[in-house]
Parts: structure tokens; sequence; C-alpha cells
């Protein structure tokens, strides 16, 4: 698959995840960065996910950035994909922000809530 199909491939489904969102990112932002390598595409037969590595002082994390799509489908596309490509890229955790209801996709493959993000805007 071109990277190009690619985008098309995982435009609607990024769009919804980014309806959700906090306004932080566009379409436009997302095509920029994975055409520049800073984040990943991760594709199902019906749901689409976005990764990015985070770099901190003392560690290195792979953020589940947005996602969309049969949840299903996620929850095996992370487990069987995402974690171990993770690991291979020698990162010592992974993060997800989003709504509550992923807390109930992700219980059952070791995942846990650590902390609640929340968010207000002020404009």
């Amino acid at each position: 698959m071109s990277m190009e199909e690619a985008l098309q491939k995982a435009k609607p489904f990024v769009e919804r995840a980014l309806e959700q969102g906090t306004g932080a990112f566009e379409w436009s932002d997302v095509v920029r960065e994975v055409l520049l390598g800073n984040m990943l595409l991760w594709f199902g037969k019906e749901s689409c996910l976005v990764t990015q590595f985070i770099e901190h002082p003392r560690k290195k994390s792979l953020h589940i950035l947005l996602g969309s799509g049969d949840l299903d489908e996620i929850k095996r596309m992370v487990d069987g994909s995402i974690v171990p490509f993770a690991k291979v890229n020698n990162c010592d955790d992974m993060t997800l922000v989003g709504r509550k209801g992923w807390k109930k996709v992700f219980n059952d493959i070791g995942w846990n809530e650590k902390h609640v993000t929340l968010y207000r805007g002020l404009k």
C-alpha cells in the first residue's frame, strides 16, 4: 500500500477520532507528522490507530494518540502488533489518553488506570 493509499484509508477513522479530541490536531497535522515519520499509522480491516514515540529524559514511551473503529480489532492490533513493536523499539511503556471507554477495551490485556487526564478549554 502506498503512503497516499494509507492516508486515504486512515482519513475517515482519524477524522472520527479527532472529533472527540480537544482540538490539538487536525487531519492536515496528522498527515504532515506521518509523512515526516513522527507518527505511525496502524490498520485493521475496520479500524486505525495513530502512535508516536515520546522521548523522556529517563525513558521512552509509545503513545497511542488517536484511534477509531472496531474495538475488538483495535484490541487485537494493540496486543498483537503494537505492544511487540514498542518492545522491539526499546520503549519502557505505552500510554494512551482517551475517553473512559478505552479502559474497558484494554483492561483484560494488561492496561490499567494509572492516572486520569482531564481537560478544560480556556477559550
